[in-house]
């Protein structure tokens, strides 16, 4: 659809309309230059990657459809843009529903089309539709030919997230009895696409060979499979030397995995298709490619391995139920990872003693560990399949990539089987991670109680756990828990012994009073910190701690007190930075003091 844009000569149409005196117009147009030059700074920071900051700034500078409603009109198109560049799809259709009662009529079906692309993007292709419908024919006015394209490529798309295959065939039949073809790669891509659900394979063929985009040939290697064109072994071998390509695009290798998965699937090569279908699985979360056309899961992965495992069993004559020999002939050849771990599948499923399956399971997951992009295939194995028991170690591996990427949720769920550590893992470092969990969670309190249990039982000269420890804490009072990190660092001071990391637990302790604002408190705290035995001058810690306590006396009216301490590091300071810092400090006392009432 051509983009309406505003021009200048509609502000004075809007003045003219609204019988505006000069005046206010004159204030309109200086008005209308300055949030243009706001709008394009913010259109900067979003180009140079800043883009919550700037749907932060446009929220607070936006002007208001009541006061200035085209000026207003050009902000909120560039709201939709942003919105598209960071793929907040849902944000965009709530806000259109929003401000819908402001859209001038002119330019309603331009946002009710970005509305409709975004229900795309989400997978509502019934939503979608209907919006697009009402756009294509409850009309009073001639449609814009290029726009009516787009929209029914939309219908189309639609009906392909529905898997109404025969319907989008139906659409794009109309489509081009209507329109010239689309010869564009995403025209011949999309009905490729369309031909290929519909089951006309033959004809996406006979489409794709007359494309030469990179593309278009590897759809051909699909189309060419399902309509027997090419031999299964063939299109293998073509998927192997494209797939050599160490710069193909991430959605092209994995349509070429895909590929190549199912080839292999029908010509039976067992390695070839737990090879393709794990590698898949490798590069993505997600079970298929926007498509549609490809279903690549942890069910499929599971049976691959199961299939090539019991291949590699029947021809070194091993029976089930004689689990020991199957253990034993994996651990024969350890390179040759995809045959272990094809075995261990086999018993991890097919095993009737339970101890077998999780050592199975445990040991197939160490595997995968070990393996670049490894967790995403546990991922799909244990928590997007029909595998019925996720193990305590997949539980904990996947635990700790929740944490670092904070899904808070994933993270909550996976610890609610968890009660004890998993076998092989370090109790008390488990009891860190389920405390970070809470932490993460919004449950200091709970967070507390665990941490509270450790410091009871451990032994802290351990500085790498004590460090991990100290890491939750830190948390703690990142969520403003304050009174709760207080509380351990504590407890922490009767557990350890050396005078360093006493200077540093008094520091931390001081923090936390600090943002808290008991100053006094704080500023007792830091003055603890700085003693030391060890140089009978302050070292930089000591300082710095002095520094501290001297800002908190200031923050809690004890002036004189902290101009003591600042004049101190004054004599200590060689620095001639810090001495200006400090001076400065100590002019900002005396400001204060002489602003405070006798």
């Amino acid at each position: 659809m051509r983009d309406p844009q505003l021009v200048t000569t509609n502000k004075f149409r809007f003045c003219s309309r609204r019988l505006m005196a000069p005046f206010a117009c004159l204030l309109l147009l200086l008005s209308f230059n300055v949030s243009a030059d706001q709008l394009t700074e913010i259109v900067q920071l979003a180009q140079k990657g800043a883009t919550e900051l700037a749907l932060q700034q446009l929220n607070a500078r936006q002007p208001n459809p009541l006061d200035n409603p085209e000026a207003w009109l050009r902000w909120e198109r560039q709201r939709i843009a942003l919105y598209q560049q960071v793929k907040q799809w849902q944000a965009l259709i709530t806000r259109i529903d929003e401000q819908k009662d402001f859209i001038d009529l002119a330019y309603q079906e331009w946002f009710s089309a970005q509305q409709a692309e975004a229900m795309l993007e989400l997978g509502q292709g019934k939503q979608a539709r209907a919006i697009i419908r009402k756009l294509i024919w409850l009309r009073d006015k001639p449609i814009d030919l290029q726009a009516l394209e787009q929209w029914r490529s939309f219908i189309i798309r639609s009906y392909l997230l529905d898997n109404k295959a025969n319907d989008a065939h139906a659409a794009m039949l109309r489509n081009a009895q209507d329109y010239p073809s689309d010869n564009s790669e995403s025209g011949v891509l999309l009905r490729a696409r369309v031909l290929l659900l519909a089951d006309r394979t033959a004809d996406a063929a006979e489409l794709l060979k007359q494309s030469k985009t990179r593309s278009a040939k590897i759809l051909y290697l699909l189309a060419a499979l399902r309509s027997a064109q090419l031999s299964a072994k063939e299109v293998v071998e073509r998927t192997n030397k494209q797939l050599k390509n160490k710069k193909l695009a991430t959605d092209k290798r994995l349509r070429l995995l895909a590929i190549k998965a199912e080839a292999s699937k029908t010509e039976d090569d067992a390695l070839n298709y737990v090879s393709a279908t794990e590698a898949y699985l490798r590069l993505t979360r997600e079970e298929q490619l926007d498509d549609g056309l490809f279903h690549v899961n942890g069910d499929q992965l599971w049976q691959a391995y199961q299939r090539y495992g019991q291949l590699v069993g029947n021809k070194q004559q091993l029976l089930l139920g004689d689990d020991a020999s199957w253990f034993a002939e994996a651990s024969k050849k350890k390179k040759q990872t995809l045959r272990q771990r094809s075995l261990y599948a086999v018993l991890a499923r097919e095993s009737r003693n339970p101890e077998t399956r999780l050592k199975a399971n445990e040991l197939l997951i160490n595997s995968l560990g070990k393996q670049e992009s490894g967790i995403e295939v546990i991922r799909h194995l244990y928590l997007k399949s029909q595998h019925k028991d996720i193990p305590a170690l997949a539980r904990y591996t996947l635990l700790e990539q929740a944490l670092k990427e904070s899904d808070i949720a994933l993270a909550s769920q996976l610890m609610q089987g968890l009660q004890q550590a998993p076998t092989g893992v370090n109790p008390a470092m488990w009891e860190l991670r389920r405390a970070r969990v809470f932490v993460m969670a919004g449950q200091p309190d709970d967070a507390m109680t665990v941490l509270k249990e450790i410091v009871a039982e451990k032994d802290f000269n351990d500085q790498p756990f004590l460090d991990r420890f100290m890491q939750v804490v830190f948390d703690l009072q990142t969520v403003e828990a304050h009174e709760q990190a207080y509380g351990l660092f504590e407890a922490l001071l009767a557990k350890v012994d050396l005078p360093k990391i006493k200077r540093e637990l008094y520091y931390w302790m001081a923090e936390s009073r600090k943002a808290q604002k008991r100053y006094a408190d704080a500023a007792a705290l830091y003055l603890k910190s700085s003693e030391s035995n060890i140089a009978p001058q302050p070292d930089l810690w000591a300082q710095s701690a002095m520094y501290q306590a001297a800002q908190a006396l200031g923050d809690a009216g004890l002036v004189q007190d902290a101009g003591r301490l600042y004049k101190k590091l004054l004599r200590i300071t060689k620095d001639e930075a810090r001495r200006g810092q400090l001076q400065r400090r100590l002019q900002q006392l005396w400001l204060k003091r002489s602003k405070s009432p006798a």
